[in-house]
């Protein structure tokens, strides 16, 4: 690690304050929420900044003013000492600021290539050199990916990725990194983290992993309410401790269920599931089951096929064979050849999937579409739904501007609202902080006390194996179940 303390910040912040809306009472009033409360901050070349703090603390917000995608109530953005303001995101690169979404934002019907061209300069696109440029990058971060694949195709890491070697491409001075590794296995997520000071770039990384912020961060900055609450250097020294501290002061509750409680008879079954797409792990002959009133994960790691089974499992990618049936619910047994996600939201599965911002929900969506998408964008379904995540947000905020963790309470709680008789989460821990993912156990418990039946998909094989929590866990490998 590098001081690089004397070193004049590529990019600052100062003051900088962002109010937004609250969502109206029954009068029709509204008031203010601050999202960002006097946040000053300093970024330096060659240094990785970690930025932490709970959902909600506005990480995302501070992000989305440093890159152009909202405009601050009031402060100041300072590109080498100069004052800036960014009308959108072309302005913040135009001077060299590019930011890589937690949710990548590509173009899902074009190729790696041609999503490479998207906001490029000029009128000549030299295609050959692109693509020469693109699998270079590809070898050089051992990104699984090339440059003809189709992005609607790919999983989540090589989604990841082709955002990634695109912004990188642009050799920025600064990068914004909102939850890069969310997506990688333990070996690919070290060996990112590793290499990100190669670029020599003023590196923000945002991330929910304490530990991964006390192991890589040259400096870190912890936001809690929108205000900074810590900050310090490797010099100074700090632990993952040191950042939960200064993130949530009074203990965290962190309630849990008692594994085995599931007693009922099954209400979710899969029967030789078989299924393939290109690019993906195929799966082979997958058959499973949850009874009423459990909950049961199925883990895998990085090039598991766990991708393959969320997508065959939602309906959104015909299987070759199989079905799901859930028996008692009326509904009988469906053949995931046909499958569609309204066939199976009809027959009273819950679908929350891991690709949020445009599966489970759309960018250019508001609050209130997205709770009511359910019930034909009924205004009377809204505002139930809201208090049911606990988001005291304005229901015509676009759906964009929410954290991933509001994202996701808002969608788990548009798909619990109609007492589904099983519940299929995908990664819904990922891009979680502490407090979210006791809430999110805390409703799932909940779920299973009233009897549904609760599955989970998730890399994170150390939660998926916690058996406080889980009544049986799965391991998917290969596209098969060992």
């Amino acid at each position: 690690m590098i001081d690089r303390a004397g070193d004049a910040p590529v990019c600052e912040t100062r003051d900088l304050r962002k109010e937004f809306r609250s969502r109206p009472d029954e009068t029709g009033n509204y008031r203010l929420v601050v999202a960002l409360d006097g946040v000053s901050l300093a970024f330096r070349p060659g240094e990785v900044h970690a930025v932490v703090g709970e959902n909600g603390a506005g990480k995302s917000t501070l992000m989305h003013v440093l890159t152009g995608l909202v405009a601050p109530t009031s402060g100041d953005i300072l590109v080498d000492g100069v004052p800036r303001r960014f009308a959108s995101p072309a302005d913040a690169l135009a001077l060299d600021i590019a930011m890589v979404h937690q949710r990548p934002l590509l173009a899902a019907g074009l190729t790696v290539l041609e999503n490479s061209f998207l906001g490029s300069r000029g009128h000549s696109l030299d295609r050959p050199r692109a693509r020469a440029r693109i699998r270079a990058l590809a070898r050089e971060w051992n990104a699984p990916l090339d440059p003809d694949d189709c992005v609607s195709e790919l999983g989540p890491e090589a989604r990841f990725f082709a955002a990634f070697l695109e912004a990188v491409s642009r050799e920025p001075r600064l990068l914004v990194l909102d939850e890069p590794t969310a997506v990688l296995g333990p070996k690919a997520r070290d060996a990112f983290l590793s290499t990100l000071p190669s670029l020599g770039a003023s590196i923000v990384l945002v991330t929910h992993h304490l530990e991964e912020a006390a192991r890589w961060a040259d400096r870190v900055t912890v936001i809690r309410k929108g205000r900074v609450t810590l900050e310090a250097d490797r010099a100074q020294g700090f632990s993952a401790a040191d950042l939960e501290k200064a993130m949530f002061p009074a203990d965290l509750d962190r309630p849990a269920r008692a594994g085995g409680t599931g007693t009922g008879q099954v209400a979710l079954a899969v029967n030789e599931l078989d299924a393939s797409a290109r690019g993906r792990v195929p799966l082979n002959s997958v058959s499973l089951s949850v009874r009423a009133g459990s909950c049961v994960a199925v883990t895998g790691l990085a090039g598991s096929g766990l991708d393959t089974l969320e997508d065959a499992l939602c309906g959104m990618l015909p299987a070759d064979a199989g079905t799901l049936s859930l028996p008692g619910a009326g509904a009988g047994t469906i053949s995931l050849r046909s499958a569609s996600p309204r066939r199976l939201r009809d027959a009273g599965l819950a679908l929350v999937p891991s690709d949020r911002a445009f599966r489970g929900s759309h960018p250019e969506l508001t609050v209130a579409e997205v709770a009511s998408v359910r019930d034909a964008g009924d205004p009377s379904s809204v505002a139930p739904i809201l208090e049911r995540a606990g988001l005291e947000i304005d229901p015509e905020r676009a759906a964009r501007t929410l954290s991933g963790g509001q994202l996701q309470r808002l969608i788990l709680a548009r798909e619990l609202a109609r007492a589904p008789r099983a519940v299929i989460l995908a990664s819904p821990d990922r891009g979680l902080d502490a407090r979210s993912t006791a809430e999110l156990k805390a409703t799932l418990s909940a779920e299973a006390a009233r009897g549904a039946a609760i599955l989970v998909l998730t890399e994170d094989t150390d939660w998926a194996r916690d058996r406080s929590f889980f009544d049986e866990t799965y391991v998917l490998s290969e596209g098969a179940i060992e």
